[in-house]
């Protein structure tokens, strides 16, 4: 429960912020820890994107250089194939 003594614009700033945390009772009244949740919640966020952005670059390096010995007789084929793979959005 959120604080009954706020005023209204401390709870609404207050269910605000407890929306942002899991509904657990260690959450109520107690901003620093809901603040503490979501930062730690982006942080981890953060980390996932950034490993599976590396992921992705690794992975188009290493269709480029696939590409790069494709014979020429097949590159119309494999590199539209793999523009694909590589471009999704332009597709």
């Amino acid at each position: 429960m959120i604080c009954e003594k706020c005023q209204p614009r401390e709870l609404q700033a207050m269910r605000a912020l407890e929306s942002l945390t899991p509904s657990g009772s260690e959450f109520v009244n107690d901003p620093e820890r809901c603040v503490a949740f979501v930062r730690d919640h982006q942080a981890s966020q953060m980390r996932v994107i950034v490993s599976f952005k590396k992921r992705v670059d690794e992975l188009q390096k290493a269709l480029e250089e696939i590409r790069s010995q494709i014979s020429p007789a097949w590159e119309p084929t494999l590199c539209s194939k793999l523009d694909a793979i590589l471009h999704p959005e332009t597709v």
